[in-house]
Formats: structure tokens, sequence, C-alpha cells
């Protein structure tokens, strides 16, 4: 099993839920190292000391508050633990929320949450909100910032999802002009996501791109002529919204493009 991210307890009134939290997602793209443009030489990042340019190793650095000019405040680890109180520790549930409630945009990271000898609390705060069908709204302490969390249920277990605070979610860029559509477009626009839905199936969707790259990867390496990607054919007629949802319709009708591209 791997090492947890973090270790506390669900404080459900006066109920508490020894847990361990597991990061749930992971990166598997491909990465790219920086190169010098002519030698090819790694380019790699250092940590030096400003006032000497002397690289540092990791052991050397501390946490510091600059609270005027040049002036710092240094706070060590078992410091910032000992501020901690017992509801810092533990994950305060606040309220419950109907299931679907919360806006996407406040979602920030995914814990699985896995029970330390605590499965019949567990299970009963799971059974609970599959019954009601809520989530729970909670506060914790992670590293030296308050954290915002909400505990969803699904088929295995609870997951805990990291919320951004709402100072922290940026303004709309640019306001949007809500223009008038006619009940007919509606209509049609209705009936191009009845032709598209279907229950989510996340084993279908690739990352093609990635897939595309590996091969022109691939093709360089072992010396082979580097293709471009076929380039869709740009439809040269100007055509009416109506139009296009109902060449989009009928697209979906025809069983070669009823599956996931």
């Amino acid at each position: 099993m791997p090492a947890a991210a973090h270790k506390a307890a669900i404080s459900f009134g006066l109920v508490y839920i020894p847990v361990a939290l597991f990061t749930a997602t992971q990166e598997n793209r491909i990465s790219f190292n920086q190169l010098h443009k002519d030698s090819h030489a790694r380019i790699r990042y250092k940590k030096v000391r400003e006032d000497t340019g002397s690289e540092v190793s990791s052991d050397e650095i501390v946490k510091g508050y600059q609270y005027a000019k040049d002036q710092y405040v240094v706070l060590t680890d078992e410091e910032l633990e000992k501020m901690k109180t017992p509801k810092d520790r533990a994950i305060t549930i606040q309220q419950f929320v109907p299931k679907g409630s919360i806006d996407p945009i406040f979602f920030e990271k995914s814990y699985y949450v896995v029970p330390e000898g605590s499965d019949k609390a567990y299970n009963l705060l799971l059974t609970s909100m599959q019954k009601k069908e809520v989530i729970a709204v909670a506060q914790t302490v992670l590293g030296t910032k308050e954290t915002m969390l909400v505990l969803s249920p699904n088929s295995e277990g609870i997951v805990i999802e990291t919320l951004f605070y709402l100072n922290e979610i940026k303004a709309m860029p640019k306001s949007i002009m809500h223009t008038e559509v006619t009940e007919a477009e509606v209509n049609m626009a209705a009936m191009l996501i009845d032709a598209m839905i279907g229950e989510y199936r996340p084993e279908l969707y690739k990352d093609q791109y990635e897939s595309r790259l590996l091969e022109a990867i691939t093709n360089k390496i072992e010396g082979r002529e580097f293709v471009s990607a076929e380039k869709p054919e740009t439809p040269n007629n100007v055509i009416n919204l109506m139009d296009a949802l109902q060449r989009s319709i009928d697209a979906h009708k025809k069983p070669d493009l009823a599956g996931v591209r």
C-alpha cells in the first residue's frame, strides 16, 4: 500500500472516525527536459543563496515570513505543528449539502479516504450520506493552510475533494452577452443533446494527442520523417445555426459515428 498523504479523524458530531487520505489522481503525461539549443546539454535549476550565490541543499532551507524589508521570522516544522489544535488536526464536518449543489469551479484535488480501525463508523457515515443523497462540507489544516473539503460517497467508499475558498476564485474575465435564441433553435439543440446522451464510460476516452506525440518521438529516434497530423476538411460553405444543428444530428444518427472518436 502506498504511503498516506495525510492522516486525521473525521469529526461527525461527537463521532470521530480515524482515516488516512491517499491521492486519487496521478500525472501520466509525456514530459520534456529543457536543453541548450546547440549542445543539447540539460538546463537545470539550482537553489542558491541570494547573498553569496552558492548552492544549498534541502536540509539547509527553513521557512521564513518577511515582516519588513529583508527582515524575516523563522518558523520550524515543529513550531508549526505545535500551533495546531485538536480541531485543526480533525476533518470537521460543518454541514451537509445536496449532492451536485457545489459549482465544479471550487474543486481542486481528490483523495481516497480509507478507515483506520474505524470501519463501522466509516460505513455508517458512507451509508447515511448515500441514503440522504448529500455530500459533507468540512475543514481541516493541511500543511500551513486551513483547507475546505467535500466528502462525497461513491460505490467504493468516501472521496475527499479539496475546495478553493471564494476569494481564490477569479471573476469571469469578460461578461457574456446573453443573446436571444429561438424556441426552434433550443428544440433542435435539445435533439442534438438527446442524440449524444449516454452513460459516462471513462474507459472509452484516451489521450489521442499523446499517442501521436509518442509516435512522432519514435519516428525521430529512428530517423524517420516527421509527419504532420492530417487536417480536417474545412467546410467552405457558410451555413446557419439551424443547418449546423441539423447536420450534427444527422451525423450522430449514423452508425459509424455513434461511438467515441
